[in-house]
Parts: C-alpha cells; structure tokens; sequence
C-alpha cells in the first residue's frame, strides 16, 4: 500500500475475462483549507512492487500514465474564445496565466521523479501520455512540449502518445483557418506565417519526436503513409496515414513493449481516437457543426492497422490506451472497434474529462486519468500483476494537492529533488486570481490580450525578484537596458505602459531571456520550484478539474 493511503478496497485477483473488481466511491471535495500537498512521485513515490497482495509478481513493467497538459501559446492575436462567455461553457478556456506560463515545469518535475525514481530502483520507466498536449494547437505549444519529453526520452525508457482533439484542432474544436492562424501569431509576425498545429503537422512532429529518442531508427515521416519499426526497447513501431484533402482523417498509432524480460508478453496499443469521418467545426449543444471535443472518433484504416497488429501476435496480452473514454466515442466508432477489443484485455485507458474515473462497462475496466495541469493535477501508475496465471492491475492514483505553507512537498530524500514553496513564491491577491483575472474576458478580446500580457510581465517580475542576483548567467542576451536585475524589474514595470504587438514584443523577448537563465543557471531546478508552486497554486485556487479522490490501486481482471 502507498504511504497516506487507505487500504484498497479491491483487492481480488479474477482470472482474465472475470467480471471487472471495481467498486466507484463517491467524490469527496476537499476543502480548500485542507490537502496536504504532495507532488506526483515526490512524497508518494513510484513502486514497481505491489503493496497489496503478497503472492503477485510483476506481470509487465510499470508506467506512468499523464495526459492534458495542454502547454497554451499565450501571445497571439486576441480572440472570441478566450471569452467570459465562452470560459462559462468551458471552464479550461481561460486559465490562471500562472498555470499556463508554469505548467511545463509542472509536468517537467514530475516526468523527472519518476525517471529518477525508477532508476534508483533498476526498472524500466515509461511514460505513456494519453493526449491534448496542445491547447490551442500552435507549433510553439509542441515545442514546449517535446522539451520537456526530452527528460524521459533521453534520461529513461522513453515515452508515447495517443493523440487527443487538442493535437491538430484548434482549441480541440475544429478544423478552422483564419481564426486559428491569428490565434497561433507570434509578435512580429507576417499574416502569411502559418504556425498551425494542423492533423498532417502534428502526425510528422510526432514522428520526428519519437525517432529523436534514444536508440531509435529515424522514421520516414515525409511519406503520406507508412510504417516504421523504431527497435527501442518501448518504441515497437507507429503507422500513419496523413490527407492532406482531409485532414481530419489523418491518424498516427504506436505500439509500445511493457514486457518484463521473465514475463509474458505484453504490448501497449496507443490508439488515435481524435481520427474523424467529417471536418469538426465549433458547435456544440447549441451551435451549429460537430465540435471535435465532444466525441470521439476512430475510422476503418486505423482499425484494421491495429487488428492486423494484434493478430501478427495473438497470444500476448494488449492494453488499449485511448484520448477520449470509452463511452464518447461515437455509437459506430464503438461498434467498430468491439472486433478489436474483444482480442485484448478488458482494460480501457483514457483522460479527456479532466477529473478522472474508474469505471465497470460489463466486461471492460475502464481507468480514466484526470489532467496533470488542471486541479487536482494527477497522473496514474499503471502495471499488470499476475498470480498463479491470473491477472490483474496495480494502478495508484497520484495527485498533486497544494499545501498553504513554506513546506510544499516533504523532506529531501536520497535521489530526488523534492521543491519547497518559499512564502513569497506564492500569491494571495491582485489580478493574478483568476475571478479578476476572467472579468477582463467580459470586456473584449482585445482586453482580454492585455490583461493576459500584464499578468505575465507581473509572473516574470515575481520570477525575478525572487532570484534577483543569485543566478549568474552572463552569456544569455538581457533586454535591451536591462543589464542588472534591479534595471531588469524597472524595465518589466515600464513595458506594463506599452499596448498590443509592442508590450507582446517585449514578454517574448522577456521570455527567451528568462528560458536561458533557467537552462543554464547552476541550479535550475530551483527556477523550476518557482513554476511548480506558482503553477499548484494557481490550480488549486482555479479548481476546474477534478475531485480529491480516495486512492483505489487493485483492480482484478
């Protein structure tokens, strides 16, 4: 059992096929006041061994499951979206600008325990992230994202991705043009540049990202469709199928190992369930067109990919790792895919919700995995346990709860960086609180582009200020005028008085500066514990996700 947790309240081993084990409790909010705050893998730990039932043994390797980062470029054009209105439908449109700015390291510190965890134990760390790692669907959010990747790509086994409607639609709604260019803008930018995360882009950034990982063959992804062995020791391989025509039909899906070198084998499918028969358009309940974040989809040619997988190898046991939870795929999609599902194991992997769930749909256990980034900013472990041939699924619910103190996440422990929240990192007041924050959506997208660039020079100003001359960083490029940190938050307070593309202009410039100190500072994970309690905070005060969830951690299958 997990330190800080209860007893697992399913604790049976099924053969497979069995009826799920699987008992939902209701949620029960935690107030604000309470929670004690313990970052994914920090005061928790990762545990390749069960804690539960003696006699079972490792049946695959262990791996950390994460998804809905979603890294939002926050410098382009100003837009209806970010509208009050529209953030009254959606509570994830407009979020704290701290969250936004410090999600990165958020999800940056937490790959990095794990990694580090993991290796001081001697296991294999994966990593296998479940979609919406966009927001807006910007060329900049990918870049933002594969940075951080980098950590389990070059210091661990390596990781995967199931796209999501984030991955190659704007906003997860649509296939738009005009509105998602401007949205997608960097300051200075030509109307001709197009820095879209388009189906086709995403399907060969992808690509490019998993053939950049360690040991892996270089994937043709220049061709419109294919297949590609990467011969790592998680990577199986990936095939694709871009339209340019139709975007929208595009679809990119991996095969992962999660064998253990004394056990059966076992194979994870990421599927793309963001694949779509028809252009999404933004529309909802009461809007005209299909909005793409409100089903599923998954056509023909990617299922026959995938069966023709499972069929090359039937005697292995498949888990199917999805975006969108099983019951928000379409009604075909679902009847489709039953051929599928009924060759692997009754084990459903998904995110979308933001909240997470456990959920028995009859024959099949579904474990839905809430957002890393929205509140209460969690991930899951997930590893099969067998036992005299009979299988189940060891999976700890993780999620990181701010604590209103200096101690943020516990005491140093031997191999790993734990951050403390220092009581000036924190904020209590001004427009950084999103209820002030949003009013300025009520007054106009071009408002609304003010008030998110002053609240980031205000982040940075913070940021500064709190490491003003200790981090010694002579070769990165300071803004013009700024040649000390003192001249640096007097320019910061200046640049609040510019408007449009010039204050934009100067929180690039800003940003690309900051960037490199942070990567070459002597200690950059003390820039980082910065943005992990900036971000926390902002999360637990926004609270749009989850609930506070008691941890269930055996499931029979």
């Amino acid at each position: 059992m997990l330190p800080g947790h209860p007893e697992p309240r399913c604790q049976s081993v099924y053969s497979t096929g069995a009826p799920c084990c699987v008992r939902t409790r209701p949620r029960a909010r935690v107030s604000r006041g309470l929670a004690l705050a313990l970052l994914v893998a920090s005061a928790l730990g990762f545990r390749s061994a069960p804690f539960g039932a003696r006699d079972a043994t490792p049946a695959s390797i262990q791996a950390l499951i994460v998804s809905d980062n979603q890294f939002h470029h926050l410098l382009g054009d100003p837009g209806w979206i970010r509208l009050k209105v529209i953030d009254e439908l959606s509570g994830t449109a407009i979020r704290p600008v701290g969250l936004d700015l410090f999600a990165d390291d958020l999800l940056g510190r937490t790959l990095a325990d794990y990694v580090s965890v993991q290796g001081l134990e001697g296991n294999r760390s994966a990593v296998l992230h479940l979609g919406d790692s966009l927001d807006v669907a910007c060329t900049s959010e990918w870049e933002r994202f594969v940075r951080v990747m980098e950590i389990p790509g070059r210091l661990g086994e390596g990781w995967a991705l199931a796209p999501g409607n984030h991955d190659g639609f704007f906003y997860g709604m649509a296939h738009e043009g005009r509105i998602w260019k401007d949205g997608c803008r960097e300051p200075g930018d030509t109307r001709r540049q197009d820095r879209r995360m388009t189906k086709p882009r995403f399907v060969d950034n992808y690509l490019k990202a998993l053939s950049s990982q360690k040991g892996a063959h270089k994937a043709p992804w220049h061709v419109d469709e294919g297949e590609h062995r990467f011969g790592t020791t998680l990577l199986v391989r990936s095939a694709w199928k871009k339209d340019s025509g139709r975007p929208w039909r595009s679809f990119v899906v991996t095969q992962v190992d999660l064998s253990r070198p004394d056990g059966p084998p076992v194979y994870g499918l990421m599927l793309d369930t963001a694949q779509y028969e028809r252009m999404p358009r933004i529309g909802g309940p009461l809007l005209p067109g299909k909005n793409a974040g409100l089903n599923g989809d998954v056509l023909e040619d990617q299922i026959a990919v995938l069966t023709r997988w499972v069929q090359e190898q039937p005697d292995a046991h498949y888990i199917s790792f999805s975006h969108f939870p099983l019951e928000d795929l379409t009604e075909r999609a679902q009847r489709d895919l039953e051929p599928l599902l009924n060759q692997t194991l009754p084990l459903w992997i998904s995110a979308h919700t933001h909240a997470g769930f456990v959920a028995d749909h009859e024959r099949v256990l579904e474990l839905n995995v809430g957002s890393i980034t929205d509140f209460p900013n969690e991930v899951r472990t997930l590893q099969l346990q067998q036992n005299q041939g009979d299988l189940a699924v060891y999976s700890a619910l993780l999620q990181a709860q701010l604590f209103f103190g200096t101690s943020l996440f516990g005491p140093r422990e031997a191999g790993r960086w734990i951050p403390r929240c220092e009581d000036d990192w924190l904020v209590e007041g001004g427009d950084y609180l999103p209820s002030l924050y949003r009013q300025a959506g009520s007054r106009g997208a071009k408002r609304m582009r003010e008030a998110t660039l002053d609240a980031m020079l205000r982040h940075y100003r913070d940021l500064v200020a709190a490491f003003r001359g200790k981090l010694k960083t002579p070769d990165c490029p300071r803004p013009e005028g700024a040649f000390t940190d003192r001249e640096l938050i007097r320019s910061i307070d200046a640049w609040r008085q510019l408007r449009g593309d010039a204050k934009a202009q100067k929180v690039k410039e800003l940003q690309r500066y900051l960037a490199c100190r942070k990567l070459r500072a002597q200690t950059p994970e003390t820039v980082e514990a910065f943005g992990v309690c900036r971000a926390l905070h902002a999360a637990r005060i926004d609270e749009t996700g989850g609930d506070i969830l008691p941890n269930d951690t055996w499931f029979g299958l």
